[in-house]
């Protein structure tokens, strides 16, 4: 039972990475490097495999991507998932 429920919270902080990432069109931007210069779709799967690290990553890092964003936003093609 615990397992399921910390797969589901997993699986939750995941897609709510990818959604809000898209929405503040956080992205990967041509040109720049580092760690942290990622795609809203890479963000969500690291967060999904990578919980523990990925999560708190873009935590901590959310309010320079949406800045960021902010001077280069990435549009998301296909999304289904509307925030």
């Amino acid at each position: 039972m615990l397992n399921t429920i910390i797969v589901a919270v997993i699986a939750a902080s995941g897609v709510w990475v990818y959604v809000d990432a898209t929405g503040y069109k956080i992205g990967k931007v041509k040109g720049t490097g580092g760690l942290f210069n990622m795609s809203a779709g890479a963000w969500g799967v690291v967060t999904m495999f990578l919980w523990i690290v990925g999560f708190p990553s873009y935590l901590i890092k959310r309010r320079a991507l949406i800045e960021r964003a902010k001077a280069a936003p990435v549009e998301v093609k296909g999304r289904w998932i509307k925030p």
